[in-house]
């Protein structure tokens, strides 16, 4: 995996097993806003910052996000729209994976499919959620649905394509058998 020299390397953190979700607050706020993905994929990938930024400028979207911890080390940030009401203007879908990043100096370890893992497993304890969408550049799909464990189904077209996946299964989200109600 490359790495960005310029920033400092630090020791390998925990185990995918060892994975976490956590709060974000202001004891570890500095710290998760300062993740980054690699150079190459800043393009597609928003940061931190801004996805706490887009959180609080649509509260009606109901973002519910967490920093992905290895052990005691951020390595990553997810938001998703949480049972998002169908008259919402910014997520058309109930459920939504707005935002996922784990910080370049980490990929290729796991984190990513363990927190997707962790994820799937807190909406199962919600109301109706059978389904999680999310978009991807084209280019960039195949990864994403190998990082899931399988393929996607796509549900629209353009410049970015939506993937939807079934949070009913086993652990880890699997392909979707149905388009979700569009708002």
């Amino acid at each position: 995996m490359p790495s960005d020299p310029s920033r400092p390397p630090q020791a390998a953190p925990a185990s995918p097993a060892e994975v976490r979700l956590q709060e974000i607050t202001s004891a570890n706020r500095t710290q998760v806003e300062s993740l980054r993905v690699l150079a190459e994929q800043e393009d597609f990938v928003a940061g931190v910052g801004r996805s706490l930024a887009d959180a609080a400028a649509a509260p009606g979207s109901n973002p519910w996000y967490r920093a992905v911890y290895a052990g005691d080390v951020p390595v990553g940030f997810v938001m998703i729209g949480d049972d998002v009401p169908t008259q919402d203007d910014v997520i058309r879908w109930p459920y939504y994976l707005w935002r996922m990043l784990i910080d370049g100096r980490y990929q290729g370890r796991g984190y990513g499919s363990a927190a997707l893992d962790l994820l799937t497993r807190y909406l199962r304890t919600r109301p109706g959620a059978d389904e999680l969408v999310t978009s991807v550049v084209p280019a960039r799909a195949r990864r994403w649905a190998s990082m899931c464990g399988t393929a996607s189904r796509r549900l629209m077209s353009g410049s970015t394509t939506s993937r939807s996946f079934d949070c009913r299964c086993g652990t880890g989200l699997r392909p979707s058998t149905t388009r979700p109600a569009v708002g």
